[in-house]
């Protein structure tokens, strides 16, 4: 499996608005808190599965609705959320908006298969700091992890895989 996502993996950089082929992981330090919101159950534990073993620490959720639950129990214990444009109860607009609401302070990663234009632009004013096309590889998280963590409150030095 890990072959599988790691040779088809593209970064779409909203700085840039260009996409990238995946490079080499470097060494860095990812943020201690992460929450992987998808409907995808192998999504879900690919996520949990690489954070958990370079250090970070992962929640996961397959709805909204159970991810604002458990923001709102511990709204400073995410350092990044990995959100999904699509889940069966709400869409990742509609999620955004909600943290938007509740001054969630962390950052925000949006993946999806296909986005407009438009779509990045509503994403990005909502507060998202990448979008990520899926399928997602290792590459892609670590692009992601290392400047969030330079700025995160705590955070662990890691080797990439």
């Amino acid at each position: 499996m890990s072959t599988l996502w790691h040779t088809s993996v593209w970064l779409i950089d909203e700085r840039s608005a260009t996409s990238k082929r995946c490079g080499t992981c470097t060494r860095g330090s990812v943020p201690s808190g992460v929450f992987c919101i998808d409907n995808n159950p192998y999504f879900r534990d690919f996520v949990c599965w690489f954070l958990s073993d370079v250090g970070c620490e992962v929640a996961a959720a397959a709805t909204g609705g159970e991810a604002l639950s458990l923001i709102r129990q511990k709204p400073r214990g995410y350092d990044l959320l990995i959100v999904a444009d699509w889940l069966p109860d709400m869409d990742g607009v509609e999620l955004l908006q909600t943290l938007h609401s509740i001054h969630y302070a962390g950052r925000i990663v949006v993946t999806a298969p296909k986005l407009s234009s438009e779509q990045r632009s509503t994403y990005k004013s909502l507060g998202a700091s990448s979008i990520l096309i899926t399928p997602v590889g290792y590459c892609d998280l670590m692009r992601i992890l290392v400047p969030i963590a330079a700025t995160s409150r705590a955070s662990r030095l890691v080797c990439g895989p």
